[in-house]
């Protein structure tokens, strides 16, 4: 009777490592859009460094204003952020309009969360 019990129990280690019972893993699911808060301390680090990154792809000196709107879905690897961002530069006293608006796609890879993909682009 044990070598019965030690021959199910092997088989049950090898059917989970082999991912035979894949709810007995625990995996991030895909998910829908959520929105985040724009005042946020976090939203609003990857807003300021989605400008610095926008400033260095477009020779720009825009300066972080506000974050307009912030949404987060996580995939099988990362997390995805999509911010909408206002930023403003120094037009001095006689200019209209100093602002634009800036968007920015940034992944929080799940095994590296310490390193950010950041990706700016003008709305």
């Amino acid at each position: 009777m044990n070598h019965l019990n030690v021959f199910i129990f092997i088989i049950a280690i090898f059917s989970i490592i082999t991912e035979e019972f894949p709810h007995f893993h625990k995996h991030h699911k895909p998910q829908g859009w959520k929105s985040k808060n724009i005042k946020d301390k976090k939203i609003i680090q990857f807003g300021k460094e989605a400008v610095g990154q926008f400033n260095k792809d477009f020779y720009s000196n825009l300066k972080f204003a506000k974050v307009l709107e912030a949404k987060k879905k996580n995939t099988e690897t990362d997390k995805h952020y999509s911010l909408k961002i206002l930023a403003e530069r120094d037009c001095g006293e006689n200019s209209i309009d100093c602002s634009q608006e800036i968007g920015a796609e940034i992944y929080k890879k799940i095994e590296n969360p310490k390193k950010l993909s950041i990706y700016a682009y003008k709305n």
